[in-house]
């Protein structure tokens, strides 16, 4: 079992990427990941699944904010609130890298 992480201050110029030993699926609806490292289940609700799939490395925490900002017709500045916590979350579990 891997150690958990430190706590980590989640920058505006972060890229969040997916872990490799995360496995997703969609099912009903509903994205579910299994972190094969920790043997955890984690279901995602449909903002953190938004923001899963745009973890692949090639978005910065603050383009995902104004993505998650457009997409579910919040203020860019409480998207990148909740964002930060989220990531941090993620992070926590193993999910990401940042």
């Amino acid at each position: 079992m891997e150690p958990a992480p430190p706590p980590i201050d989640v920058t505006c110029d972060a890229i969040p990427r997916r872990k490799t030993a995360i496995m997703d699926r969609v099912l009903d609806g509903e994205t579910v990941l299994f972190n094969v490292s920790t043997n955890k289940l984690h279901s995602l609700n449909i903002t953190a699944s938004f923001i899963w799939q745009h973890c692949t490395g090639a978005n910065t925490v603050n383009r995902l904010g104004e993505l998650l900002g457009q997409s579910f017709s919040v203020t860019v500045e409480q998207a990148q609130a909740d964002l930060q916590a989220l990531l941090a979350g993620m992070y926590r579990e193993g999910l990401i890298e940042l």
